[in-house]
């Protein structure tokens, strides 16, 4: 995640940074309405697909040491 400042508040932007950046200037040719449903498809799509090799693969812990 990448916040628009080093403490963010409400309103903040946020980059979230996960596989191959999809280019939202792809989706907005002639219908937006009809462009944002597809890049709202094609990210759930990724999404999912990353989730499928993550569910495969070792988890990670994180342990504090005392």
């Amino acid at each position: 995640l990448e916040y628009s400042d080093p403490y963010p508040s409400w309103g903040a932007r946020v980059a979230i940074r996960i596989g191959q950046p999809l280019s939202a200037n792809a989706y907005t040719q002639d219908n937006p309405k009809a462009g944002a449903r597809h890049l709202i498809a094609d990210l759930t799509r990724a999404l999912e697909d990353l989730a499928a090799i993550a569910s495969k693969e070792p988890a990670l812990s994180v342990c504090a040491s005392s």
